[in-house]
């Protein structure tokens, strides 16, 4: 029997997939936070001042309550308002190399006012595209400061006749940095630790330089896999904190939100104004005083994992999903 679609979206390791799967409940507000988050944890190196203030921007509309029977264009109604200099050529030249992603969002949003499944792709895509790249390059490096050290260094020059007349003495050949054991525990000590048994293995019989140099430069493609599995697997926990399961989305009753004068409405609002997920226990606490028995819910509060504006918990609490 084959696995049922909600049973991929909990065990799946592929954000396209569950981006497909999302599409059952398809909403452009959550994909815009969604690319929000994927900006803020997943994207490396530094931000632009005006990349921040677009971000900003973007989150702090899609979080607020839409006001009814308004349609407001993303772009020009809330980005270049909020930030003038955003529509003028010298923004886009000053944006950094890693703010692709604010090209991009200026194209899709200043066209269609709308963040759909697949533009996700493309920023998540753009991501792993990056971190690929910087791994590359700064393990390569790496790699070839190790690789040196297993090199002897150059014997010095033999000292001439002048040299020699006056006693001076052959300096003796230096020996390596690194044994070849040396270098493999180096290596080995790299990499993860459910991977560092099977990388050992790899180094079984290699005794001269060249296998171990050889051996060496391995840890480029180790590196990669390693980096780009985990941020593949934080991308799925960003599309499941913001989409819930799409299978079963939280029914909530109205006597919670007015318990104790709405003290669950107003815990969840003050989380999301202030953009401080610390305080979810709390509103997990409320809603179990107030008499919901949803285990998925209060669990969701409770546990200790990353949070983001359009958390799917706090959405069902302010009646946004």
């Amino acid at each position: 029997m084959g696995v049922s679609h909600e049973e991929g979206w909990c065990t799946t390791t592929n954000p396209r997939y569950l981006l497909k799967l999302s599409r059952i409940r398809p909403n452009g507000r959550k994909y815009l936070l969604l690319v929000c988050a994927a900006v803020r944890h997943l994207m490396p190196g530094p931000r632009t001042e005006i990349a921040n203030r677009v971000l900003t921007e973007i989150e702090r509309f899609a979080a607020a309550q839409p006001r009814k029977g308004v349609q407001t264009h993303i772009w020009r109604d809330v980005v270049q308002r909020a930030i003038p200099q955003i529509s003028g050529p010298s923004s886009r030249s000053g944006a950094a190399n890693n703010d692709s992603w604010l090209r991009f969002l200026e194209h899709r949003l200043g066209a269609l006012s709308q963040i759909r499944a697949a533009d996700v792709n493309v920023v998540l895509d753009s991501a792993f595209s990056q971190i690929e790249y910087r791994t590359r390059t700064d393990t390569a490096t790496e790699v070839r400061e190790l690789a040196a050290r297993l090199t002897p260094a150059r014997r010095l020059a033999v000292p001439g006749w002048f040299r020699r007349l006056l006693g001076a003495s052959v300096p003796p050949e230096p020996a390596a940095n690194l044994s070849v054991q040396q270098l493999r525990d180096e290596i080995v000590s790299r990499v993860s630790p459910d991977r560092q048994e099977a990388v050992r293995a790899t180094w079984s019989g290699i005794t001269d330089t060249t296998a171990a140099t050889t051996q060496t430069y391995r840890l480029i493609d180790e590196h990669i896999q390693q980096q780009i599995a985990e941020v593949t697997a934080r991308a799925c926990d960003l599309i499941r904190e913001v989409f819930g399961n799409p299978f079963h989305p939280p029914v909530i009753d109205p006597a919670w939100l007015q318990w104790n004068h709405g003290a669950v409405h107003h815990i969840a609002e003050r989380i999301v104004a202030s953009g401080d997920f610390t305080d979810l226990p709390v509103l997990g606490d409320a809603l179990e005083d107030a008499g919901c028995g949803n285990e998925e819910l209060l669990r969701h509060c409770r546990e200790p994992h990353r949070h983001v504006l359009g958390c799917w918990a706090l959405d069902a609490v302010r009646g946004r999903n």
